[in-house]
């Protein structure tokens, strides 16, 4: 279960693993992520309804969400009440 204070999980399984939980609001993948990649999580958020964008690069979604290593996605978790 993810923490309180936590805002986002990184990485596909992660992304995969809350998504499927519900604890998702939105996904941002990267412009410059593997196509692949990005079809698999395109297809995802679609099944599970979650909002999704195509935004930025890897770096810059590293930058904008602190994390310490270029990241093609990432999953923005729903506020806890």
């Amino acid at each position: 279960m993810a923490h309180i204070d936590k805002k986002h999980v990184v990485g596909l399984r992660q992304i995969l693993k809350e998504g499927k939980k519900g604890n998702l609001s939105s996904i941002m993948v990267a412009r410059d992520a593997d196509s692949h990649y990005r079809e698999q999580l395109v297809a995802f958020a679609e099944q599970q309804g979650i909002e999704l964008t195509i935004h930025g690069t890897r770096k810059s979604i590293a930058m904008r969400f602190g994390i310490e290593v270029d990241s093609a996605a990432v999953g923005l978790l729903k506020q806890q009440q």
